[in-house]
């Protein structure tokens, strides 16, 4: 019985990242040292940046190059955030892979459950 219960556990944790994502969330200073590892981030969105390579980068706390992290989504991922425009002023909480981008901590996102408005 305890065997079944665990392998459904592990089951809805696989299948629903959500789950995981329930630590603290980082600061700037903590994120830079957990580069490429998975965490989670929180913060006031100041400006969504669309590139021409087809690339988003969402700065939080502060205008490039001053802000304090930046949350970015790959290009193939796009479609999956349609709200992205109306993210700025929001307090969100990104979880994904930790990266260090241009010396500041980066989160990149691939789909909707990795990015949560006022928590």
């Amino acid at each position: 019985m305890i065997i079944r219960v665990l392998f459904v556990l592990g089951a809805v944790l696989m299948c629903n990242p959500q789950f995981v994502w329930a630590e603290q969330p980082l600061s700037p200073d903590q994120a830079l040292a957990e580069d490429g590892k998975r965490g989670s981030m929180r913060g006031v969105v100041s400006e969504v940046v669309r590139k021409a390579s087809g690339y988003i980068y969402v700065n939080i706390g502060g205008s490039f190059p001053d802000h304090m992290f930046a949350v970015w989504i790959h290009k193939m991922d796009v479609d999956q955030f349609p709200n992205v425009d109306t993210w700025p002023g929001k307090e969100m909480r990104f979880s994904g892979m930790v990266g260090v981008f241009n010396g500041k901590p980066s989160i990149r996102i691939r789909n909707p459950g990795d990015a949560a408005a006022g928590e």
